[in-house]
């Protein structure tokens, strides 16, 4: 659980410093404004909320991996008690089928990474999305062109042109008046795809695959 904190910590983080770009600004030479997101979002709460939900996340896809795991353990212990001693072919079988479990297994622990760093993605990207529908405000009534993100590369700039707290603010009195609901990915996560993993919508890919091998 450990690495996939870090693992989550380093996609929030990354995908926090990337810059904010209004659309459909005209090329011109106004001086961007400035937005520290991460302050935004610790200001508000919203970095631990994000990071709650992204641990949940990737406890309930551990939790089906789990389970995964443990059916198809039982099912191959079902079927090498079910193996006459001298069933050769059988036995043959059997360790094709153990092979094929074990490289299920990997394939859908992989689409869990997958669907848990893209789940990670989307917090972010939410609230992104929510910082610059307030700050393209503040940006357009100072008649700037752009926004930029403060960040590592950022060396320095002027108090004047930072609306982080003007940021801050608005997001505040957004929720307050939507009596503190914030938004976010709450949709559930499942491990396996069937579309993904296992071809018969009937079965689950373990059973569809254990079947197949009679």
């Amino acid at each position: 659980m450990t690495s996939y904190r870090f693992a989550a910590l380093a996609i929030l983080t990354g995908l926090l410093a990337s810059g904010c770009r209004l659309p459909n600004t005209p090329p011109q030479s106004r001086q961007p404004l400035v937005v520290d997101l991460n302050a935004v979002a610790r200001a508000l709460g919203r970095d631990e909320l994000m990071q709650q939900k992204l641990d949940g996340a990737y406890r309930q896809l551990n939790d089906q991996l789990s389970e995964i795991g443990s059916k198809l353990e039982k099912q191959l212990a079902d079927r090498k008690a079910a193996l006459k001693p001298d069933a050769d072919e059988k036995q043959e079988d059997f360790d094709k089928l153990a092979l094929q479990a074990n490289r299920q297994l990997r394939q859908t622990q992989q689409l869990a990474r997958q669907k848990g760093a893209l789940y990670g993605a989307r917090l972010v990207n939410e609230f992104r999305q929510e910082v610059l529908g307030v700050a393209k405000g503040i940006a357009e009534q100072r008649g700037a062109a752009s926004i930029v993100v403060a960040n590592n590369e950022l060396l320095w700039h002027s108090s004047s042109i930072d609306i982080t707290d003007e940021v801050i603010g608005a997001l505040r009195a957004r929720s307050a008046s939507r009596g503190g609901d914030t938004p976010g990915a709450d949709q559930p996560l499942k491990a396996t795809s069937q579309q993904t993993i296992g071809p018969d919508s009937s079965s689950s890919p373990q059973d569809k695959m254990l079947d197949g091998a009679s």
